[in-house]
């Protein structure tokens, strides 16, 4: 039997005070720091899933971390299955 779980997962703005969300807190982390995640690669890969990086930012990444395209492919489809899952979480989604 399946439990009734309410989730406060609704995307909070700056005045409404800290996220109570864990994508939103990890999202704001991500964008908020002064690192370069695009050094790394690891790093760029959790960004890329998290918060996603642009096509050509994607190009950039695959010359100098030497990323396949089914890397690249694959970490699309992570990110876009995290915005899925937000979304379902959600009643606004991400904006």
């Amino acid at each position: 039997m399946k439990k009734d779980i309410h989730l406060d997962c609704e995307w909070r703005v700056a005045d409404d005070g800290p996220p109570e969300n864990p994508l939103q807190a990890l999202v704001m982390s991500f964008c908020g720091s002064s690192k370069d995640f695009s050094k790394d690669k690891f790093d760029a890969y959790l960004y890329g899933v998290i918060v996603g990086w642009e096509d050509s930012s994607y190009e950039q990444l695959k010359a100098e971390l030497g990323w396949t395209d089914s890397q690249i492919k694959y970490q699309k489809l992570l990110h876009q299955n995290l915005i899925k899952a937000w979304n379902l979480l959600t009643t606004e989604g991400i904006k």
